[in-house]
């Protein structure tokens, strides 16, 4: 196994805090760690790319959002039907994006259409009821992860760029990924374990969100990206 682009940290970080030989397993760790923090966040996307692709959808107010801010550029922005034919480019000149991207948000002058099935039965395109978000965004966006600019990552295509994802996103996943190697053998779900000769207790460490310490799940909300 190896990291995936959403991973938060990496193999030699983790071992600078634990001796630990089993590699596959601490990517392991980090990728579901990592995964997890997102899910937490509102999926949100942690790794830069300049050309991310995310389909999202429209409210019928002047924003949309998209899953990998910060936002840097963006390079199209195209509406489609339901079959994901293009339906409107838009022009650059009508939209912008809002507070430096830093929440993800591209702002129209008049307003973005209304392309998702709301509870009162309206989208843009009625006559079919699975509709889904139907507005492609492809832009520059999210974080350099320390893995993307890592030594050992064959696939970096970043050249000289730096790190900028923020370090207490790391710093929980590394501290969530050494408790868990720590915990190898014992069920972390549970307040005490049970043995012949004695009752062994210990505080629940897993009584945050997706399977996370309450601790990396805080960090997790801080950046959590809202409904959208």
């Amino acid at each position: 196994m190896a990291l995936t682009n959403q991973a938060l940290t990496t193999v030699s970080a983790v071992q600078g805090e634990i001796n630990h030989s089993d590699e596959q397993r601490i990517e392991r760790l980090i990728n579901t760690v990592s995964e997890s923090m997102s899910v937490v966040a509102g999926g949100r996307v942690w790794y830069y790319s300049t050309a991310h692709v995310h389909d999202v959808k429209g409210w019928g107010d002047v924003r949309i959002f998209v899953p990998a801010p910060p936002i840097s550029s963006i390079t199209s922005v195209v509406l489609r039907d339901a079959t994901g034919d293009p339906v409107n480019t838009y022009s650059s000149s009508n939209f912008a994006i809002e507070s430096d991207g830093v929440m993800g948000s591209i702002l129209h002058e008049t307003g973005w259409p209304k392309t998702y099935l709301q509870a009162e039965g309206y989208s843009a395109f009625p006559s079919d009821p699975s509709v889904s978000p139907l507005i492609r965004v492809t832009y520059a966006g999210g974080w350099v992860t320390p893995w993307q600019v890592d030594p050992r990552n064959s696939a970096n295509l970043l050249g000289s760029q730096t790190r900028t994802l923020p370090y207490d996103l790391e710093d929980a996943c590394i501290r969530e990924v050494v408790s868990r190697l720590r915990g190898l053998g014992r069920d972390l779900t549970i307040e005490s374990q049970t043995s012949d000769a004695a009752v062994t207790s210990f505080r629940n460490p897993r009584r945050g969100l997706a399977g996370l310490s309450e601790q990396a799940t805080e960090v997790a909300r801080r950046y959590w990206l809202g409904p959208r």
